[in-house]
């Protein structure tokens, strides 16, 4: 496609494609990190359960389906048709997170963690098809914008639900101990308690730390993806100086707890 490749948006062989894999990408890291920032707050204490090994157990259920089932799903997405197949995995989702209300309700940690592998699941399985389906929706030319407009909306969608929720958690372990935000604003206290030993800190830090870097890395690839090559020297410096200067911040932050 020697055009502009935005002009897909405007189609209809691709646009709801893309919508349904942004929605899905945020809808996925929207609730892996509300569940993260629910165990440290609340289900761990009211449990007797251990927070940071319940943190570990979420992270490993939402990867683990991608290890079990991807070749199946490779598999499935040759042998069936594909269109059929997303309407019936995306129809799973809403199923799924209709299941996620029930144990948002309910305070069962165990049953949001099973809803964390289902919805692992059903992303293992959209996975191939997302890719897969372009050529029969899309002419040659328009297949290479075509597939980075799918990876752009991708990160973006992994960007917002990432920042959606670690921006509370930046206001309760960055924000309150530089004393820029009041400690009554919020729930200093448990992360206060979270942070009274060096594992817990660790973990704070990790979690401000971390999703720093994974959306300054994000925000570069999709800067690439759109024709930013020629910048990418200067716009990556300057994102990274953000990502260490935050790192820094958070650092010490939690350093004072």
């Amino acid at each position: 496609m020697h055009g502009n490749q935005y002009q897909l948006l405007q189609s209809r062989r691709f646009l709801p494609l893309f919508a349904t894999q942004f929605l899905g990408a945020l809808n996925d890291n929207f609730f892996k990190n509300a569940l993260v920032i629910l165990i440290l707050y609340r289900l761990a204490a009211a449990s007797g359960l251990d927070g940071q090994v319940l943190v570990t157990v979420a992270a490993g259920a939402f990867i683990l389906p991608f290890f079990l089932f991807s070749a199946i799903a490779g598999q499935l997405a040759d042998k069936f048709e594909k269109a059929r197949l997303i309407q019936l995995i995306k129809l799973a989702e809403v199923l799924i997170m209709a299941l996620a209300v029930v144990g948002f309700l309910w305070g069962d940690a165990y049953l949001m963690l099973a809803v964390l592998f289902l919805m692992g699941t059903q992303s293992t399985f959209f996975g191939p098809l997302k890719y897969g389906i372009l050529p029969d929706h899309l002419a040659e030319d328009e297949l290479i914008g075509g597939n980075a407009l799918i990876e752009a909306g991708t990160f973006l969608a992994i960007l917002i639900g990432t920042i959606l929720l670690t921006g509370w958690v930046m206001v309760v372990g960055l924000l309150m101990p530089l004393e820029i935000v009041s400690a009554e604003a919020l729930s200093y206290e448990r992360a206060h308690m979270l942070g009274s030993n060096i594992l817990g800190r660790l973990l704070l830090a990790a979690l401000l730390v971390l999703p720093l870097w994974k959306g300054v890395h994000h925000i570069r690839s999709i800067a690439l993806d759109f024709g930013g090559g020629e910048r990418d020297a200067a716009v990556g410096a300057l994102l990274y100086l953000v990502a260490s200067a935050g790192s820094v911040l958070a650092i010490l932050a939690v350093g004072r707890l």
